[in-house]
């Protein structure tokens, strides 16, 4: 049986109903009349609720959230911290190996084909 199953049976020896009669009907007619309870409003309480309605206002939030963009903003400082910390502490050493080595394969180009500046059409 499950959760719903469980408390119906509950409610059917609660309300004294038979399983085998129209369960849901019987149920709901039972729970109806037991809300339409006529109440006794006292004298009065209804002129002090609506004097009270009227001194509580309502604070509207203004459509500009500034916690939001103070969020994006932090993010954007840490992310050029972050960015300046590393560039700070990159190693230029590897960079600079490739730069060698692309400047040392061009002038083995030039060398071994015998390119110089008057000889060529274009400057390497």
């Amino acid at each position: 049986m499950n959760n719903n199953q469980i408390k119906n049976s509950e409610l059917q020896k609660k309300f004294g109903i038979e399983s085998d009669q129209n369960t849901f009907d019987l149920l709901a007619d039972k729970l109806l009349a037991s809300l339409d309870i006529d109440a006794v409003v006292p004298v009065g309480l209804v002129d002090k609720v609506i004097d009270k309605k009227e001194f509580v206002s309502v604070e509207r939030r203004s459509p500009f959230d500034f916690s939001k963009y103070l969020q994006i903003a932090a993010v954007f400082a840490a992310a050029i911290c972050v960015g300046i910390v590393m560039g700070k502490h990159a190693d230029l050493g590897s960079f600079n190996k490739k730069q060698i080595r692309k400047e040392q394969a061009l002038i083995e180009l030039r060398e071994r084909h015998h390119l110089s500046d008057v000889n060529s059409f274009g400057r390497l």
